[in-house]
């Protein structure tokens, strides 16, 4: 989920090249995958979106909803055949869920803004609390992340980054399943905030 609850003045692209050089943490799991963030604090920046994201193979859009279509603004050549991972949420300020015209996702509204690209829903339902690799793990449990999209290819791709990072992945081949991981992290919010609950929390799914 975007910065845990606080709203933010940074653009956050992340980059992941599967078959790149290993760069581990030396507390996170050996994912294997090399990793470039770009923050853009909108003053002085000589990096844009286009720069990070470039040479990327997978591309993570970690921004507000409300900021997503500037960032995403044509031209975006750079993104074309690329898995652009969405993580954001639509919310108001007040973060109440924002409602999208037609009921649709903002995975799907995402998908709209960069045709020729590749999204796929993963991250949005986990707070950034939960992130951290020494909060990953619940009595032995990963945290569940919800992964979807409608190539399934894609969506198996990003969900074997999801499990080298430590987490449960569940996965849906439809990009529409976005509305329902959109939901569960509207609920979230509501429990960590409406009701106090707070942002150390997460879901788990178990199959029987």
């Amino acid at each position: 989920m975007e910065e845990t609850l606080q709203h933010q003045t940074t653009t956050q692209c992340s980059r992941l090249s599967p078959t790149g050089p290993r760069n581990h943490r030396p507390d996170g799991p050996k994912a294997g995958h090399a990793l470039t963030i770009k923050l853009d604090h909108s003053s002085g920046a000589d990096q844009t979106f286009q720069d990070a994201a470039a040479d990327g193979e997978i591309i993570i859009l970690a921004v507000h909803y409300a900021a997503a279509e500037e960032v995403l603004a044509p031209p975006s050549d750079f993104l074309k055949q690329k898995i652009l991972i969405d993580a954001t949420n639509p919310l108001n300020d007040d973060w109440s869920p924002l409602v999208l015209d037609n009921g649709i996702s903002a995975g799907e509204a995402v998908a709209g803004m960069v045709p020729d690209t590749i999204v796929v829903k993963v991250f949005n339902t986990i707070f950034a609390d939960v992130m951290e690799h020494a909060e990953q793990g619940w009595d032995g449990n990963p945290v569940t992340a919800f992964v979807a999209g409608d190539s399934p290819d894609a969506v198996a791709t990003v969900a074997q980054i999801a499990s080298d990072m430590g987490f449960a992945p569940v996965t849906m081949t439809k990009l529409s399943a976005a509305r329902y991981l959109e939901g569960i992290a509207h609920l979230n919010i509501e429990l960590a905030l409406e009701q106090g609950g707070g942002t150390n929390a997460a879901f788990f799914f178990r199959r029987r």
